[in-house]
């Protein structure tokens, strides 16, 4: 056993009989493990002297043998965080196409996330329930008006004549009260052909 600190022991009182100084310190056990939990009294032998006695009034607790303990990490709670909004975002995605109309595109969806977790970085635990709350604006466009409204801000030179016409969304910042598409838009044209006829006149 080793005393944590110094023990100055204050000199005995001067009575009839005489009071003994006394003075209590804390200790530890060199020993680990359940071997180092010694019963009250186990210590109660002379020491430092024939005059000074040592006793340890109450049992020693708290060792305990090596043991693995598992202590979850940031990096496991980001990886189980990244596979959870990964499948809320599909499954969110999948009901949201479900849900479209004929006809319409949807946007990439815009989402806030409330995430918990029942343990954190640095408890003794093997595992942490998460728990994600999800909440999206599912937007859409309708794309015959895309090709529509595309349509009207291609000039059709002269001499020339439209083919076909299509046109896409290239990209999209959106939220729910407005944003800018950026539309990609491809069209055929063909040139006109003019015919000349030349005729002679019999006499």
């Amino acid at each position: 056993m080793v005393t944590s600190q110094i023990a100055v022991i204050p000199p005995a009182t001067q009575a009839t009989p005489p009071i003994y100084g006394t003075i209590s310190v804390t200790a530890t056990s060199r020993d680990s493990g359940p071997s180092g939990n010694i019963a009250a009294s186990d210590i109660d032998q002379a020491c430092c002297g024939p005059s000074i006695l040592a006793q340890n009034l109450y049992g020693f607790s708290g060792g305990q043998d090596a043991k693995n303990i598992p202590v979850l990490t940031n990096a496991d709670l980001a990886t189980g965080t990244q596979q959870l909004m990964s499948q809320a975002d599909a499954a969110t995605s999948a009901k949201a196409q479900r849900e479209m109309k004929p006809g319409y595109v949807l946007l990439p969806l815009h989402c806030s996330h409330s995430l918990s977790a029942s343990h954190q970085a640095g408890d003794q635990a093997a595992s942490s329930t998460l728990t994600l709350g999800e909440t999206c604006t599912p937007l859409a466009y309708f794309a015959a008006d895309i090709i529509s409204l595309a349509g009207q801000h291609i000039p059709i030179p002269k001499a020339y004549h439209l083919v076909s016409f299509s046109a896409f969304v290239v990209e999209s910042h959106v939220t729910a009260t407005g944003g800018t598409l950026t539309v990609a838009a491809i069209a055929y044209l063909k040139r006109n052909t003019l015919y000349r006829f030349a005729g002679s006149q019999a006499a």
